[in-house]
């Protein structure tokens, strides 16, 4: 998925959750997340993206379940579930309850390295 399909997918789940662009700012800024109204447009525009921690959550606010999928890059409906986190700073997800919380139970952690899970 190129840059302007991405940017396409990213107005297309705001609007199908009936937001406005200052909604999603109002929720972004929630979690201290503070961007303008038109940083917002530049991304549904396609004149950048959203960094990737900002895109996880705009995700989260849009109610994505397999970012995978929503955005092309997997078309079967198998989901990872997570069993475990490793991380080489010793975390696993259970030291990682308020990290992993910033995310609703509908967001999957999705990882290509078999030996995370």
């Amino acid at each position: 998925m190129n840059k302007k399909q991405i940017s396409l997918k990213l107005k297309e789940l705001r609007r199908n959750n009936k937001l406005t662009i200052e909604e999603v700012k109002e929720l972004l800024a929630e979690r201290d997340i503070n961007v303008a109204v038109k940083t917002i447009y530049g991304w549904e525009s396609g004149k950048r993206l959203p960094y990737p921690d900002i895109f996880l959550t705009l995700c989260d606010i849009y109610n994505v379940e397999d970012i995978l999928i929503t955005f092309g890059i997997r078309e079967d409906n198998y989901k990872i579930e997570p069993k475990m986190i490793a991380r080489e700073d010793g975390l696993n997800k259970f030291d990682m309850g308020e990290e992993l919380g910033r995310f609703n139970e509908n967001t999957s952690l999705v990882t290509s390295d078999i030996n995370l899970l």
